[in-house]
């Protein structure tokens, strides 16, 4: 009988440590498979002439040419269709070097008792698995959603929050901005060279804006110059109207010629979202690169590390 210590895995994954008495590495490797433990490892205590074996084991070296006959009859026997467990076993029975043998035994009892997986491979092994098993599920959630979105933003509380968080964003809430300033500047610019109203200018130019959290600033303007105060006054308190737009729109209200001057803001912000839209399309690119190539790396890493750690148990 000789002495091995021992590590091993339950039903649930729990590590076991301990030394047990054996005829065998097999036969404790069998005991404790009928206790229910998944053996990991198992050292047979040195003692007496087993200093001898173990020191020369120690110091034998696994060579190049050792490796090389190893991948090659593992990538033989996996290509005719036998097992990886399988392929292990039979080629560990007809290695003669007694460190490689060991080794391979080392991996073939990790693989065996389930070897814990690089989080970026468990990560995809369990996306993998939901999406398999739960993919209907996953696609009446996104539809479902989508439905839900789309009815909270035809109400009028949706529509102004969505419209708030357009113009939050960075990039397209400036573009969305400039949008809807353009459209307000040439919209009334025309009805008052028509010779609208302004209050129905106002009004008009509420209904068409697009954006509701611009349009409730028109809808207080209108408020305001009913009072008797000017546009660009009521414009200045929202703050959501750039100062200098404000501030040609006073000049415009002084000088009597308010339809020129919202002309030619008009005119300024469609040159900008011009230059806005080119800004937003080159940021875009390299957006989606960055993206799509943390998928891929994400995907590489999730392949590659397991095959690392197995690398790094051959090399023990």
């Amino acid at each position: 009988m000789s002495t091995y210590t021992y590590r091993a895995r339950d039903t649930i994954g729990k590590l076991v440590k301990g030394t047990m008495e054996a005829a065998s590495k097999e036969e404790l490797i069998d005991r404790l498979r009928k206790m229910g433990y998944m053996t990991t490892q198992v050292t047979e205590a040195i003692g007496g002439i087993n200093i001898v074996e173990s020191a020369v084991e120690k110091f034998q070296k696994i060579s190049t040419e050792d490796m090389i006959v190893f991948n090659i009859q593992l990538a033989n026997m996996i290509n005719a269709g036998m097992g990886l467990l399988t392929s292990l076993k039979g080629i560990r029975e007809q290695i003669g070097n007694k460190r490689l043998r060991k080794v391979i035994g080392e991996v073939t009892r990790n693989i065996e008792a389930g070897v814990d997986l690089p989080l970026p491979t468990m990560i995809l092994y369990k996306l993998g698995i939901m999406v398999k098993k739960y993919w209907w599920l996953i696609i009446l959630g996104i539809i479902s959603i989508i439905l839900g979105i789309r009815i909270y933003v035809k109400t009028g509380r949706g529509k102004l929050q969505f419209d708030k968080f357009k113009l939050k964003l960075p990039v397209i809430g400036s573009l969305t901005r400039k949008l809807a300033i353009s459209r307000f500047a040439r919209t009334l610019a025309t009805m008052i060279e028509s010779g609208v109203p302004i209050l129905q200018c106002l009004d008009i130019v509420r209904d068409i804006i697009g954006n509701e959290v611009i349009a409730g600033v028109v809808k207080n303007t209108r408020e305001s110059v009913e009072k008797g105060e000017e546009i660009a006054e009521s414009l200045k308190i929202s703050e959501e109207f750039p100062p200098d737009t404000v501030q040609m729109i006073a000049v415009g209200e002084k000088t009597g010629n308010l339809d020129g001057m919202l002309n030619k803001i008009s005119d300024f912000y469609d040159k900008a979202i011009g230059y806005s839209i080119i800004k937003l399309t080159a940021l875009l690119e390299p957006a989606f690169l960055v993206i799509i190539g943390a998928v891929v790396a994400f995907i590489m890493a999730s392949m590659l590390l397991p095959m690392f750690d197995m690398v790094k148990t051959l090399r023990r």
